[in-house]
This record gives structure tokens, C-alpha cells and sequence, in this order.
């Protein structure tokens, strides 16, 4: 007899095991089939819905655009419809199943309103069973679509901007050059405003800070026009001797407030002050408030004086606030910088400060929010400054 290796699988006992391995892989081979079909369609549908979460996010800023562009909410759901037919979700287009005008407040909230709204909600889907995303292989198991949606909040605040413009003598050989800076401010943001964006201008002198351009809407194109054109006209405060009334009208410049003999100094807190009673002036509590204070850092003691009184003169063409006397250099910078941290605190005004010649310290510790601090000994880069920060306002908001 042949001799058989010990433990050696009998021939026959090895044939039923190669049966047993085919027929188990028949009856596995669909459930790996299912597996794969589960794979690619699962990858598949994921990116759909990505790509509809990208369609929803783009309509939805392009909605707000066009709000902010018009105030017109017809137009605004014309631009969603345009983004959704230009982009494809998979191998198809989505639909457009609301859009939600409303009011966007700090924090997140979304309340629903047709009254002035600063955001949009789009909601968007394909939808198994009318026109659903295509599956690959899921066929196999008797699944022919699947259903993705997605939606997006685009959310803006108005813009209420002010610029805090230092007038006195000090600032008199540099003041023509802050003029266009504050103009190339104005034009950037009156480029791309917003239905109810707003702009406005606070000057200081002495003890006075006035409102020369009262908070604006930039859509008045009539009233922009003129406040472009005065702010362009803007010098400093001229020191006058002379009686009442011949005073007041002499030299280029008779639509200035004036400094009169004895009434000097300067004091950043007025204009701070000024720009803070106009922002408290306004409805929109949810606008993002901007102040831009422009000066040649130099705080210089004020001292008092009767002189208006003497000559019986009184400057009604501007709000004023009038700050106190006498006010000694730190205490105007104590001022200064509690008044910047006080708006933004209570009013959340987001502070800016450019200075020309000096760099002191109290004007650093004024900056609040997203507010930057610039300083410059050139009177040239006032303006491309003034650029940088009118650009990097941030007003657009998308979840």
C-alpha cells in the first residue's frame, strides 16, 4: 500500500472543501457587491450634498448683495435663482425651495421680517422621487435616487460710519491732505453701500466738538454729493482778533467754525463725544459702528476763555458739545481714551485711530474692536491709510 503522509486530507474531503469555498462565495459575492454599492454611492451623495451646501452658501451671499445693492427683495430672489441654475448639484440642478428675508442680530439670531431686512435665507434640494441625485449602484438593492438639501444664512449690518477730524492750528499745514484722505473714505464705502449704510463727520477744536456732517444715508446721492464737496473745503480752525460781527466773515473759509483769540488747544475727547451723541442718534441698534479719528497727536492744554461772550457770539450752524476748561494735557488723554472704551462697550464702536507727527500712547489705547492705530510723518500716505481701512471694514457675514 502507498504510504500516506500522517494528518494527510483525504482527496475526497479536499474536493468538498473546494465546493464549500465556491458556493460560499456565491452566496457572499452579493452582500460584497452591496458593500462596494454602498461605498461609491455613500462618497457620491456626499459630495452632493456638499455641493448643494456650496449652491445654498453662494445664493445666499448673492442675495444679500443684491439687497444691499437695491433694498429690492424680488431682485434679491432673482440672484439666488441665477446661482442655482448656474451650478450643478451631482449630475443635476437643485431647486430652490424658500428664500427668507429677515433680521440678523448679534449672536446669530434669524428673525423673519420683510421690513428693512439685513439677511437672507435660502434653503435648496434635490429631492428622491421628483428630482433626486442619480445612484450608482444602490440599484441593486431597488434604489433608483437620494434626497440632499442644504441651506445658508447670508447676514450683513448697515454700516454707520464716522470720521473725527482734528480742525485746530496744529493740523493747519497738513489739513488739506486729511480732507482727501477722509473724501477717499467716503468714496470707497459710497461705492459699494448698502440700502441703509450711513456716514457722517465730527470736527474738534478747542474745547468743541461739532457735528459737521450729520450720519447721512450714502443711497441720498444729492446729499452726498454735497457733503463730498464740503468736506473737501474743510480747514483748520483760523485764530481771529478782531470785533463781532467783521470777525466772523473775513479770510477763504467763512463756513468755518473759528478759534478766536485766546481759544486755544486741543481736545480729542469733544470730537469722540460728538461721534458717540450721533451714533446714540440713530434706530438701527445692530449697525456696525465705525469711528475713524484723524489728528496730529499733539493733546495741548486748554485754558479758559470769555471771548465769545465778550463779543456776544454764538455758532449755531453745527450740534456742539462743549467740553471743560481748563483741561490739562493728561487729562484730556484720561478723556480721550475713556471716552473710545466707553463707546465701545455701550455702543460697540469699533475704533480707529490716524495719527500725523506723534505716536503717543493714550491714541494706541483708544483703538477698540477691529480698529487698527496708524502713524505717519507724511502727509501723502493719509489718504492710501484712509483707503486701507474704508476696504477692511468687515460688514458681510455668512453661516
Amino acid at each position: 500500500m502507498p504510504h500516506r503522509p500522517p494528518h494527510a486530507p483525504d482527496l475526497d474531503v479536499r474536493r468538498h472543501r473546494r465546493g464549500n469555498y465556491s458556493m460560499i462565495l456565491g452566496v457572499m459575492m452579493p452582500i460584497f457587491l452591496g458593500f462596494a454599492a454602498l461605498s461609491v454611492d455613500t462618497g457620491w451623495i456626499r459630495m452632493a450634498e456638499s455641493q448643494a451646501q456650496d449652491v445654498a452658501d453662494a445664493s445666499a451671499h448673492a442675495a444679500l448683495i443684491e439687497l444691499r445693492r437695491s433694498g429690492d427683495q424680488a431682485q434679491a430672489k432673482a440672484a439666488v435663482d441665477t446661482i442655482v441654475s448656474k451650478n450643478k448639484v451631482a449630475n443635476g440642478h437643485a431647486t430652490v425651495d424658500d428664500v427668507i428675508f429677515g433680521s440678523w442680530e448679534r449672536g446669530g439670531a434669524f428673525s423673519e421680517t420683510t421690513y428693512r431686512p439685513n439677511a437672507v435665507t435660502t434653503e435648496v434640494s434635490r429631492t428622491e422621487g421628483t428630482d433626486g441625485v442619480e445612484l450608482l449602484f444602490a440599484r441593486i438593492w431597488g434604489r433608483d435616487e437620494a434626497s440632499v438639501e442644504a441651506s445658508a444664512v447670508a447676514a450683513s449690518r448697515s454700516l454707520h460710519a464716522i470720521i473725527v477730524m482734528d480742525i485746530t492750528g496744529s493740523f493747519s499745514a497738513e489739513i488739506s491732505e486729511a480732507a482727501k484722505a477722509a473724501v477717499a473714505f467716503l468714496d470707497i464705502v459710497n461705492d459699494s453701500h448698502g440700502k441703509y449704510d450711513k456716514i457722517g463727520m465730527s470736527t474738534f477744536y478747542y474745547i468743541y466738538g461739532h457735528e459737521r456732517s450729520p450720519l447721512t444715508y450714502l443711497d441720498d446721492e444729492v446729499a452726498i454729493t454735497a457733503m463730498r464737496a464740503d468736506w473737501l473745503s474743510i480747514r483748520h480752525a483760523s485764530r481771529i482778533s478782531g470785533s463781532y460781527p467783521d470777525a466772523e466773515y473775513p479770510g477763504p473759509r467763512p463756513h468755518m467754525p473759528r478759534e478766536y483769540d485766546r481759544e486755544q488747544g486741543t481736545d480729542h475727547h469733544v470730537g469722540v463725544v460728538m461721534a458717540r451723541d450721533m451714533f446714540d442718534r440713530e434706530t438701527d441698534p445692530f449697525a456696525y459702528r465705525a469711528m475713524v479719528v484723524l489728528t496730529d497727536g499733539q493733546p495741548i492744554n486748554l485754558r479758559e476763555s470769555t471771548v465769545r461772550d465778550d463779543i456776544g457770539y454764538v455758532d449755531d450752524r453745527w450740534n456742539v458739545y462743549e467740553g471743560p476748561v481748563p483741561h490739562t494735557i493728561d487729562e484730556i488723554k484720561v478723556a480721550a481714551v475713556a471716552q473710545a472704551t466707553e463707546a465701545w462697550d455701550d455702543q460697540r464702536v469699533h475704533t480707529w485711530v490716524v495719527s500725523f507727527r506723534e505716536a503717543n500712547d493714550f491714541m494706541r489705547n483708544m483703538v477698540h474692536g477691529d480698529g487698527v492705530f496708524y502713524h505717519t510723518t507724511n502727509a501723502n500716505e493719509l489718504k492710501p491709510i484712509f483707503e486701507e481701512i474704508a476696504h477692511s471694514l468687515p460688514l458681510l457675514i455668512v453661516e
